[in-house]
């Protein structure tokens, strides 16, 4: 106790920051401080933990355009990808869903702190609680690849015809200055 009086006296006195962020402290009713285990989902002994089969992929120092074209390059050669959501919340960060969870530990292994291109986009890869990717629209930010490709409508044809010049009966064409 006498540390955490120290702590709030100085603070009370003194700026802090950390990483250029000022930071406050204060005393807490709380008698102890409890963190979950990551993939904690039940305390029985007996339940089976689920395999995460979602990463969440941060990419540090994107110099250049991320797609899911490109993303899906990378990952699936370590196992089926079935979607991929790219948003931009903290920086370009995705989401990829694997088909099984044993490709979602792969890439993870394989490719953590490895570089897109050579110098940039870095990959920093988290498993994520999210269980289940939402894709409404299939495009360079997202896509699911579980669906079947939408049939390729062409627009009708329309062949180009030369604008016809505007003609009145007695000056011939018209031109507009």
């Amino acid at each position: 106790q006498e540390a955490a009086t120290a702590i709030i006296d100085y603070t009370q006195a003194t700026a802090v920051y950390i990483k250029g962020v000022k930071v406050m402290f204060s005393f807490s009713i709380s008698q102890e401080i409890r963190r979950e285990a990551e993939n904690d989902f039940s305390t029985s002994s007996n339940a089976k933990t689920p395999d995460p089969h979602v990463i969440l992929v941060t990419i540090l120092n994107p110099l250049y355009p991320i797609t899911v074209d490109i993303l899906h390059t990378i990952f699936s050669s370590h196992g089926e990808i079935n979607r991929i959501v790219i948003f931009t919340k903290n920086g370009i960060q995705a989401f990829i869903e694997f088909a099984h969870p044993d490709g979602a530990s792969s890439s993870k292994e394989a490719l953590q702190d490895k570089d897109i291109y050579d110098g940039c986009c870095t990959l920093k890869i988290a498993f994520s609680k999210v269980d289940r990717l939402n894709v409404r629209v299939n495009d360079d930010r997202t896509f699911d690849y579980t669906e079947p490709a939408p049939p390729v409508v062409q627009p009708p044809f329309v062949p180009f015809l030369p604008p016809t010049p505007i003609t009145t009966p007695a000056s011939g064409p018209l031109t507009i200055d």
